[in-house]
């Protein structure tokens, strides 16, 4: 990953300082965040809050979105039915 930002800073010299802020947590040397707070990626339907101390992400399905594993038919039907 280093060598291809390394390739983008000699490509684009004038976004040298996105590369390297992003350079930065890869080396260890930013901070251990870059992002704080609560944000919803509706195209997605993925959510993400984060604190300093915790960090915490849904994702959801939705009829928009494809799930990121196969669900039963099955988890339709209410709980009662498995009593």
């Amino acid at each position: 990953m280093l060598a291809v930002l390394d390739k983008l800073k000699a490509l684009i010299p004038e976004e040298k300082a996105e590369y390297d802020a992003l350079r930065a947590p890869i080396l260890g040397t930013g901070p251990a965040y870059s992002f704080l707070g609560h944000k919803h990626f509706w195209n997605s339907d993925f959510t993400v809050h984060q604190r300093a101390g915790y960090y915490t992400s849904v994702k959801m399905v939705s009829a928009r979105t494809y799930g990121t594993e196969p669900v039963s038919p099955l988890a339709s039907l209410p709980f009662s039915a498995f009593a």
